[in-house]
């Protein structure tokens, strides 16, 4: 009986390495790390999933942490590399590969410093702490921007949108979308167009901003603007226009939805 107690102890051992040997990771994850001396901008674009992309003024390299979902095909085409000045963070399917899935969840943190040009079919995108141009291209899902903007440019099928740190031009175009755009600074000249079927816009501005008198087309709709100026229909305002007038203009499209400008809060 001695000599049954050593396998006794051994057999379960090596079952248990057996089946931990050829039970794949769950998540595969790709890292990969990039020089940033010539970096300008980043072009990402994914099928379905996660983007997330943070702006740090410390570091001088990009990394690329792209994490595979449950439902990644082998068909599924990854691409991460550098064309000159542009990082590029692609997943698309193969020729002929039918209906697959590609999701994923894409983090890219990076210097501060880059124009950004993102699409995604469904998900979310969340930028966080970069200073520049901002262009998305989202089929459904949500938009999370806080960041210095000095450009923007957005379309979203179907979208809440939150655009925290804007100091030039916007453009915003889409379906249904929800959006709430807060300014750090009101450029002395240039517009923020929107264009969209339906959905609310609430525009925040700091404290002493002056603008152009806001103008909204809607089918059904009403502008408020806090300063005074508020009206229903093409631009008709029923109350007076501000006597200091700004060169900035904000302008709305939409078959039905509210544009409101308010004043952003003071920090206690």
């Amino acid at each position: 009986m001695k000599y049954l107690r050593p396998l006794s102890l051994f057999g379960p051992i090596l079952i248990s390495r057996a089946l931990i040997a050829v039970t794949p990771p769950p998540h595969p994850i790709i890292m990969k790390t990039f020089e940033t001396r010539n970096l300008r901008k980043v072009e990402l674009s994914i099928q379905e999933g996660e983007v997330q992309i943070q702006g740090d003024a410390t570091t001088d390299k990009a990394i690329v942490t792209v994490t595979k979902g449950d439902g990644f095909s082998p068909a599924c085409k990854l691409t991460v590399d550098t064309v000159g000045k542009t990082l590029r963070v692609l997943i698309e399917k193969t020729p002929h590969s039918g209906a697959i899935k590609c999701d994923a969840q894409i983090q890219v943190k990076l210097p501060r410093d880059v124009e950004l040009d993102l699409q995604a079919g469904a998900g979310s995108i969340s930028v966080l702490g970069t200073r520049g141009a901002i262009t998305y291209n989202l089929g459904a899902g949500d938009v999370k921007l806080d960041a210095e903007i000095s450009k923007l440019k957005g379309f979203a099928g179907s979208a809440t949108v939150e655009a925290k740190g804007l100091t030039g031009s916007a453009q915003i175009t889409g379906g249904a979308v929800t959006l709430t755009a807060t300014y750090l600074t009101v450029p002395p000249t240039g517009t923020m167009d929107i264009k969209i079927g339906s959905g609310t816009s609430t525009i925040y501005l700091p404290a002493g901003s002056i603008l152009a008198p806001p103008k909204l087309e809607a089918g059904v709709g009403k502008l408020t603007h806090e300063t005074g100026v508020a009206g229903t229909g093409v631009g008709k305002l029923t109350n007076e226009a501000p006597t200091a007038l700004g060169a900035y203009l904000i302008s709305m499209e939409v078959g039905t939805g509210d544009l409101v400008i308010r004043t952003l809060p003071q920090k206690k």
